[in-house]
């Protein structure tokens, strides 16, 4: 996920570098390329997260790993419209970047469980018993493997 994220944040960053209207100086526009580059690493990070779990053999799909990166960072970033003030501007692209990651895991995994068959039925029956002799009652367990 790590590469996936800087490879997409680069191009990310030179777009809001290219993206900044003041020309005064080098780092007058840092604020857009480091936005740029924040919104590169949400797009990259659910492609590392899906190869990720393809590696490792995982059952997730593109689809519900995608929707979970949307649903995230979507999420991630009315509610930071809504809370931050209008002087921070590089947090509604961080937050969208937190959401983009925590969406992707939680999309994965619920379409890993949703394509993972249920456990096989164990052929091991356990069954309590009780046995009455003159000298009274034995409890005990008796099974089958």
């Amino acid at each position: 996920m790590s590469v996936t994220s800087l490879s997409m944040g680069l191009p990310g960053f030179f777009v809001g570098n290219a993206s900044c209207q003041s020309r005064s100086g080098i780092g007058a526009c840092i604020d857009n390329a480091a936005a740029g580059f924040l919104v590169g690493a949400a797009v990259g990070a659910p492609i590392g997260i899906m190869w990720g779990a393809r590696i490792l053999d995982g059952k997730g799909t593109w689809s519900g790993t995608l929707l979970g990166a949307g649903v995230g960072a979507g999420t991630g970033t009315v509610v930071s419209l809504l809370l931050v003030e209008k002087g921070d501007f590089i947090i509604v692209p961080s937050v969208a970047l937190v959401g983009s990651v925590l969406g992707s895991f939680v999309g994965h995994e619920l379409s890993h469980a949703a394509n993972s068959a249920p456990p096989a039925p164990s052929d091991v029956h356990l069954q309590p018993l009780v046995s009455v002799t003159q000298g009274g009652m034995t409890l005990g367990l008796g099974g089958r493997f």
